[in-house]
């Protein structure tokens, strides 16, 4: 049971995404503390032929943000983990081709 004025760690990487649970936390009567556990970094890498690839397979939306930044291809159908991840997608632009909730291997079967 928790009282008024218990600390709940929000562990999210984005800070947009801490400020909504912090909102929620705070509606519960309870005090919110955003200490992120990890942090995204993109990296400076070369990008494949995706005229070889049939389709993408994004599991994280932190995955599929970075893609996005550094790619602006979207022709290939995608398969996501997640329906958040999935909507994601869909907002930057994606066809989404299926959705898994239990991981990447999930997705092989769809």
């Amino acid at each position: 049971m928790t009282g008024s004025g218990d600390v709940i760690w929000i562990t999210h990487s984005s800070a947009t995404d801490a400020a909504e649970y912090a909102v929620a936390v705070k509606e519960l009567g309870l005090v919110p503390l955003h200490v992120p556990l990890l942090t995204v970094e993109l990296l400076d890498i070369l990008l494949p032929d995706f005229s070889l690839y049939k389709s993408l397979i994004f599991t994280s939306i932190n995955g599929l943000k970075g893609f996005s930044k550094i790619s602006n291809e979207r022709y290939l159908p995608v398969y996501a983990v997640g329906e958040q991840t999935a909507q994601a997608a869909r907002e930057a632009g994606f066809t989404v081709a299926g959705v898994g909730t239990g991981g990447a291997a999930e997705l092989a079967n769809i």
